[in-house]
């Protein structure tokens, strides 16, 4: 009896560690191919010479965009204009799948967003306001949204109340943004504010500091001091969403 078991017990261990592996080893595959498909449908590839300009933006997201010439065109386009030009939205849901990865540098996210906001594709505005919920992302994108139209942006009709709904929200979130071109520390409140304002309409809000704030808010970095974002903050929070076009032009 002693040496029946002596035989049996190894057998029967070598079969156990057998069926665990085996289960283990198809739930790894099962979980690798749920996470291949995720990728996939997520970050759609595309064709070679494509790829070949995201990785040169991956490469050196702050080389990728550069210095405007003017204090109203705060970022340039360096390299990589064909994931700008080509009208291609899978290209656009690649960008914003780049942008959203937390695994990806961080320049690199924001570079991938800057992209995606040159973009003429009317997709774009419904995944930068997606985008606002990344706090990581908020600032950039609120000034993309903001931006549409003017000088080497392109003019997409901005669903207008759809997007200062999605601001409102964010209004008085007063953290730090690091930016890395200019490697200057803003509020994330003052982009969205800026924004607000320019897509409501500059003409509807009242300033300060008129002078230097009403032709270029929305348009250049922003810079209020206390008084004028308090004033901002007041008349975005009090305007009636209602009395804005579901759609409009830029302005």
């Amino acid at each position: 009896m002693r040496n029946k078991y002596c035989i049996i017990r190894p057998f029967a261990t070598i079969w156990l560690l057998y069926c665990l592996a085996l289960t283990a080893a198809c739930a790894q595959n099962d979980g690798n191919m749920k996470n291949t498909t995720s990728t996939q449908n997520l970050e759609p590839r595309l064709d070679k010479h494509l790829e070949a300009q995201l990785d040169t933006v991956r490469h050196d997201p702050i080389k990728a965009i550069g210095f405007g010439d003017k204090a109203w065109l705060p970022y340039y386009l360096n390299t990589a204009e064909d994931l700008v030009s080509d009208g291609d939205s899978q290209i656009s849901a690649r960008l914003y799948a780049e942008a959203s990865r937390t695994d990806n540098a961080l320049s690199f996210r924001l570079a991938a967003l800057q992209l995606l906001g040159w973009r003429s594709d009317p997709g774009v505005d419904s995944l930068l306001i997606a985008s606002l919920a990344d706090s990581a992302l908020r600032p950039l994108s609120a000034f993309l949204l903001g931006r549409i139209g003017y000088k080497g942006y392109p003019r997409r009709d901005r669903p207008a109340r759809q997007i200062l709904m999605a601001l409102k929200m964010y209004l008085s979130d007063e953290s730090i943004y690091q930016d890395p071109w200019y490697n200057q520390t803003f509020l994330i409140q003052d982009f969205i504010i800026a924004s607000f304002v320019r897509v409501a309409g500059v003409d509807r809000f009242h300033f300060v500091q008129e002078e230097k704030h009403k032709n270029w808010i929305g348009l250049e970095l922003p810079s209020f001091d206390q008084t004028e974002r308090d004033n901002l903050r007041r008349q975005c929070d009090a305007l009636i969403l209602e009395n804005v076009p579901e759609t409009k032009s830029p302005n």
